[in-house]
């Protein structure tokens, strides 16, 4: 998450901290094995990047861009407002946060507003048919992709600013925000806040489910908590020590990675115990995204895109 945000403190920063215009040579980047970066030229930041196969990809900033290459080499699809948040279900459609959502059905060679909300904060894409939004008006559902309705939920307050979502089916979904942790009861209508132990109460920021009973939060302070009960309750069981916008992305139960300030963290052990695998020369990493083990995406300031091949 950082000195300015797109929408609260708890929200990733879109500014390039770019050491070398303040006439301080920028650090280098230290990357371990499977690790390289590419930049796209002219860019300041890079805010999500997503990809829904090994090959294919979007990443957003001030453009929309794809890559067809893992992300070795990116062209500007859309260059209207800049975006914060990406979701693609296959290679040809995919969706983009920008106050609205904005969607494309055939791969970015065309794209379309879809009105019905504002202010829109995240999004997820069940399936083709159900797909889910946060935003600071309320929760909200399609159809097909399209329209965006929102939808009376009880139990769930979106009123503290940022939110973020994660979904494994209708019935087993997430919602994180500085109001607390949130799951869904049997439909997403209804919703039940969780209990966590431990931590600082940090606004929480990003959610990740391996499974349906193993979910991973992440807060602004670098804390990490877990729960084994599908949201149910939440223990704190890492601490980073570092203080900016963190995300996560697991691979399974047990593998999964986590990033925060100018650096990515690996665990093999459900997040008892984590490795520093990279640390960015310059800027913040905003984002990180898998599509398996071995394929791997990485975001960041002055256009910088790790990617993650072994």
């Amino acid at each position: 998450m950082i000195a300015g945000c797109l929408f609260t403190a708890c929200q990733k920063e879109l500014t390039s901290s770019n050491a070398s215009g303040s006439g301080i040579p920028p650090r280098p980047d230290t990357l371990t094995a499977g690790w390289s970066k590419v930049t796209i030229a002219g860019e300041k930041s890079i805010a999500d990047i997503f990809f829904s196969s090994p090959a294919i990809g979007f990443a957003v900033g001030s453009k929309i861009y794809k890559s067809v290459d893992s992300g070795h080499t990116w062209r500007a699809m859309y260059t209207g407002d800049a975006m914060s948040n990406i979701y693609m279900l296959d290679d040809a459609l995919a969706f983009f946060v920008h106050g609205d959502i904005l969607s494309t059905d055939n791969g970015g060679n065309s794209f379309t507003t879809n009105n019905g909300m504002s202010l829109a904060q995240d999004v997820f894409i069940l399936d083709n048919v159900f797909g889910y939004a946060t935003s600071y008006n309320g929760f909200f559902q399609s159809y097909n992709g399209r329209p965006w309705t929102r939808i009376y939920t009880v139990g769930l307050n979106l009123s503290g600013g940022y939110s973020s979502l994660f979904f494994i089916s209708s019935s087993a979904g997430w919602v994180v925000s500085s109001t607390g942790i949130y799951s869904v009861v049997n439909t997403v209508t209804s919703w039940q806040k969780a209990t966590v132990t431990g931590g600082s109460g940090a606004p929480f920021e990003a959610v990740f489910a391996s499974s349906a009973s193993v979910v991973y939060v992440a807060n602004y302070q670098g804390e990490l908590y877990k729960s084994t009960n599908g949201g149910l309750s939440f223990n704190r069981i890492s601490q980073f020590g570092i203080s900016g916008f963190m995300d996560l992305h697991f691979v399974d139960d047990l593998h999964g990675y986590a990033s925060i300030g100018r650096f990515i963290f690996q665990t093999s052990n459900g997040g008892a115990s984590w490795t520093k695998v990279l640390t960015a020369g310059q800027g913040q990493i905003h984002e990180i995204h898998f599509v398996d083990s071995t394929h791997g995406w990485a975001c960041a300031d002055a256009g910088d895109i790790y990617i993650y091949n072994k």
